[in-house]
């Protein structure tokens, strides 16, 4: 489903939905719309009643692709605010699915809900599917290893960074950053610190040591922020992006306009693209006149990483500022580009435009 039919089975869940009988919940499972499907699923997992694994489970053995993938994704959230009871008796099945099933698009919504099981003994299964010729597939084993905690998943992860596709790298690069966030979540200020300043340290576990360092401290992060804003080495600058993203949630905060300032004068002065880049990101989550201007104007940088993050955080800004300047972006010259700013400009709509009807 697209982000916009998401939406839909969102706002059906915990709407309509929501007071529906389990019989009738159990009925739309098999339902030929995937919005009401997947908006009867989305209720029954936060009930995660014995009746609704007891059908999950009967579902994964149906002739029907469609029914079967949403099999797996009934049983991978089924009761999910009680700490997901059915884990043990699911995760075997789903494993199962994961190595027998001839349909990828079942396969891909099995390894899925191993994930969010966090099914450890399924962990072989998933480094096999980290081969698999669908680029869907790996990038769910990418998604699936950001909720699984065991020895040897690093090694994983690292193959999937190095994937062929945007897709698996982006959420392999999320699970290795949760990682790293796990392993440096006891380490010192100074400890954090000097890893920041390393510039050969992966840039992956940077971003999770200014994370977690800027909720440890976030004076002495945009202490740090500013410093490395001034570095001569690039790699070093991107730090200050990273820890800004973090900064203004506590209460010895530094001033949110200067952290604002610094990050509009970055995207706007920086010399090197991939600072830019990543600064452009960061402004998603910042709001304001002198953000959507700075974004306007780098909506225009030569380098289309830019511009292709200039689209992600425009979309987050909103309507009607942004509405011309990622219209603008849909027609980019870069096929991708402009193919992601249609996206984010349809996520937008769908996102702002239904808030605003309802």
């Amino acid at each position: 489903m697209n982000d916009d039919e998401m939406h839909k089975a969102a706002e059906l869940s915990f709407g309509r939905f929501a007071d529906k009988p389990t019989p009738e919940l159990l009925d739309l499972l098999c339902d030929g719309d995937a919005v009401t499907r997947h908006a009867a699923t989305t209720a029954l997992q936060k009930r995660g009643e014995r009746e609704a694994f007891e059908r999950g489970v009967e579902l994964t053995r149906d002739e029907r692709v469609f029914v079967r993938e949403n099999a797996a994704f009934l049983l991978g959230q089924l009761g999910y605010s009680d700490g997901y009871p059915f884990r043990d008796e699911s995760a075997p099945i789903l494993e199962d699915l994961l190595n027998r099933d001839p349909s990828a698009d079942v396969r891909a919504s099995a390894v899925a809900a191993l994930g969010h099981l966090g099914a450890k003994p399924a962990l072989d299964s998933l480094a096999r599917a980290a081969d698999d010729a669908d680029p869907a597939i790996r990038a769910n084993v990418a998604f699936a290893l950001c909720g699984i905690e065991t020895p040897g998943v690093g090694p994983l992860i690292g193959k999937l960074r190095n994937d062929r596709d945007a897709e698996v790298t982006d959420w392999a690069e999320l699970a290795m950053e949760m990682l790293f966030g796990k392993e440096f979540e006891q380490e010192t200020v100074e400890t954090l610190c000097e890893m920041l300043a390393d510039a050969e340290f992966d840039i992956v576990a940077r971003k999770a040591a200014a994370e977690i360092l800027a909720g440890r401290d976030e004076m002495v992060a945009w202490e740090r922020a500013c410093a490395f804003r001034n570095s001569e080495v690039a790699t070093l600058r991107l730090n200050a992006p990273m820890l800004a993203r973090w900064l203004g949630r506590g209460k010895e905060a530094p001033p949110r306009a200067e952290v604002i300032g610094m990050l509009v004068g970055m995207l706007r002065n920086d010399p090197e693209s991939r600072v830019r880049d990543q600064t452009a990101a960061v402004l998603a989550e910042f709001e304001g006149a002198e953000v959507l201007d700075s974004l306007v104007a780098a909506a225009r940088d030569p380098a289309w990483q830019v511009r292709h993050s200039v689209a992600f955080a425009l979309s987050r800004h909103g309507p009607p500022e942004a509405d011309a300047p990622l219209e603008e972006l849909c027609s980019d010259p870069d096929e991708r580009v402009a193919r992601y700013a249609r996206e984010r400009f349809d996520w937008m709509n769908g996102i702002f435009r239904s808030s605003e009807d309802n």
